[in-house]
């Protein structure tokens, strides 16, 4: 009867440990290489600006609307750099520089 408890707690952390070790929700690979996801962003930032630019005369507006298309660029990005180590902030800062170069030249790089 002493052996039970602890048994018992074992088995549950082993399948517990077996069902985290399972649950990914963005898998390590290339893909999520942050310097890969920042390109990516980048590129779709860019391409989706232009598109906004040919329906509204407003920067601003072509600016926010290219953010909200590329919002899952954005996210990827975050988790990766957060993964590799980066401090929140980085991508908060590269997006308001983003936004700022978007606005006043059209263009991120």
């Amino acid at each position: 009867m002493g052996y039970a408890l602890p048994l018992t707690f074992t088995a549950l952390a082993l399948t517990l440990a077996g069902c985290m070790s399972q649950y990914n929700p963005m898998p390590l690979n290339a893909g999520s290489d942050p310097g890969q996801r920042l390109v990516q962003w980048e590129r779709c930032l860019e391409t989706s600006y232009a598109e906004a630019r040919k329906k509204t005369a407003d920067p601003n507006a072509a600016a926010d609307l290219a953010f909200r298309a590329c919002e899952s660029d954005e996210w990827q990005l975050e988790v990766s750099a957060l993964r590799a180590g980066a401090v929140p902030d980085d991508v908060a800062r590269r997006r308001t520089e983003w936004r700022r170069a978007l606005v006043q030249t059209g263009h991120i790089s």
